[in-house]
């Protein structure tokens, strides 16, 4: 290597973060909801941010100044193993998201209307379609997809990690299902 070229460490990425195509970006509402499965965010409360959608990573920023001086909120949401759904039902807010991520964290997000919701949806489609292990475009739309197709595509993605955890979901359905049938009956009995 030539001596006037300085040499480049091997962790770094080889194109900087704001070479990496912007699939779309602009202000969000947004909500910190779970932690884990079942732990709730200590901060719960809305906040309009300024989001940065990348293929496979999420970038939050306080506001446009801030991203155009690169400086973050908070890390970058890995969309490894995410899923994106439209809340059509949610009541305390319209055009509502949630992003669940592989981590098992999820965030509401809030748009504007209707069309933005639309453009931050089919660009999500694409930020985590290249990643594989997704709940299918069902997900994406707020339907829910057929729980053994379910499970078989997981599984031919080679997704494991996430196929154990829908397993787990689904026996955790189960069991709340059968005590709320026993809790019932016993009701029924007084």
């Amino acid at each position: 290597m030539p001596p006037d070229k300085p040499e480049r460490a091997a962790t770094l990425p080889l194109e900087p973060t704001k070479a990496q195509t912007v699939l779309l970006e602009g202000v969000l509402a947004r909500k910190h909801d779970m932690e884990a499965p079942d732990k709730k965010a200590m901060k719960r409360s809305w906040n309009n941010l300024y989001c940065v959608l990348k293929p496979g990573l999420l970038s939050i920023y306080k506001d446009a100044k801030s991203y155009s001086h690169s400086v973050m909120h908070q890390e970058p949401l890995s969309l490894g193993n995410a899923s994106w759904e439209i809340l059509p039902n949610y009541k305390k807010k319209k055009h509502v998201c949630k992003l669940r991520l592989g981590d098992g964290n999820e965030y509401l997000f809030q748009c504007k209307d209707d069309e933005e919701l639309q453009r931050w949806s089919q660009a999500m489609e694409k930020a985590v379609q290249p990643l594989g292990c997704r709940g299918g475009v069902g997900a994406l739309r707020g339907q829910s997809p057929q729980p053994a197709r379910s499970l078989h595509l997981l599984l031919l993605l080679g997704c494991p990690p996430r196929a154990q955890l829908w397993q787990e979901r689904q026996e955790k359905e189960k069991v709340v299902f059968v005590y709320n049938q026993v809790r019932a009956s016993f009701l029924s009995l007084d």
